[in-house]
């Protein structure tokens, strides 16, 4: 069976069934090698997905449609054979709500601006801070103040990280350094300018500027039991190595990375022997933190009994016997 052999271009036709109708057999090649590979493949919710995802966002080019047809057809291939193109996800919502909005982008660079987008939307909607639907809305804002696609993808890749990809942060704060002071602030969420060099210094200070003082704070716990869709099988310990936080539960050791925005935790072969400076964060006796720069404390009767801790920077992090999680304290203005 073929995916396209049931359609003939209706008597208006849009430009995206002239374009089907031109190229059928060159599609239908594409299907049927794609069906060689994934026998699961069914040709009318294929079909079905060119004329409700795509055909709207190819309508919408004003230039030549066949160039953005052909790669959105090869990338929805892609994506139907690794079982990425249900009708409902962030992926299908993604293309379907953002690209039609940001036709002059995609007419220029058709193949790297989709597949950079659902690149973006697989990492937010897999991550367990992400949060694709708002990196949408930013996208959306975004398009109406960009220049181009590679200032519109390194704005996108700051609205990434502030939409819960932590493991960008670095990445996302020297891209945000560079890049026009308005798209910082849409990608950020903010309304007022903002302090990139502030941000790297404090992993927890909220964008939008404000006289806040810094106080010691709990400000995210991480982790979970795997049984119950967490991390960890047995109540993790935590160090540092190099400015890192690194995490083992006995059997497997992830590298931690948490700020405000996110959470990511990649699996390491193994925790780096040489362990990190502590910071000026301390866990005293009772489950006290204390700021040995200020002299500052936090009482946290549930750290009492912490298995382990480290320091980094402004921030301290700690396990206890009793959850399968790491708290994070810092000194924060956030």
């Amino acid at each position: 069976m073929e995916a396209l052999r049931t359609s003939s271009p209706p008597a208006a036709s849009s430009r995206f069934h002239t374009v089907l109708a031109s190229r059928r057999e060159r599609y239908n090649q594409q299907f049927r090698l794609a069906r060689h590979h994934a026998r699961g493949l069914d040709p009318a919710e294929f079909l079905a997905h060119l004329r409700e995802v795509v055909g709207p966002i190819v309508d919408a080019v004003a230039g030549d449609p066949e160039p953005v047809c052909d790669a959105l057809v090869e990338l929805s291939l892609a994506l139907a054979q690794r079982g990425r193109l249900g009708s409902a996800g962030a992926v299908t919502d993604g293309l379907r709500r953002l690209l039609p909005a940001i036709p002059a982008l995609l007419a220029a660079e058709p193949r790297r601006l989709p597949v950079a987008v659902v690149n973006a939307l697989h990492h937010l909607e897999v991550s367990p801070t992400g949060d694709p639907a708002g990196w949408l809305d930013t996208m959306l804002a975004l398009g109406q103040h960009v220049t181009g696609v590679s200032e519109f993808l390194d704005a996108g890749a700051v609205a990434a990280w502030r939409r819960g990809l932590a493991q960008l942060r670095d990445a996302a704060l020297a891209t945000a350094a560079r890049l026009p002071g308005e798209l910082v602030r849409v990608a950020l969420g903010t309304t007022s300018t903002v302090d990139v060099s502030r941000l790297a210094a404090d992993p927890w200070l909220d964008p939008s500027p404000g006289e806040r003082a810094e106080a010691l704070l709990l400000v995210r716990r991480v982790g979970g039991f795997r049984g119950f869709g967490g991390t960890f099988r047995r109540p993790p310990t935590v160090s540092t190595s190099a400015g890192r936080w690194y995490a083992s539960d006995g059997a497997d050791a992830w590298r931690v990375q948490a700020d405000r925005f996110g959470v990511h935790l990649g699996r390491v072969a193994g925790i780096p022997a040489e362990r990190g400076d502590a910071g000026p964060l301390v866990l005293k006796a009772g489950g006290i933190v204390y700021d040995t720069s200020t002299g500052a404390t936090l009482e946290l009767p549930e750290l009492a009994d912490a298995t382990s801790w480290a320091g980094a920077g402004g921030t301290l992090a700690a396990t206890t016997p009793w959850t399968h999680g790491i708290l994070f304290v810092a000194r924060t203005a956030g």
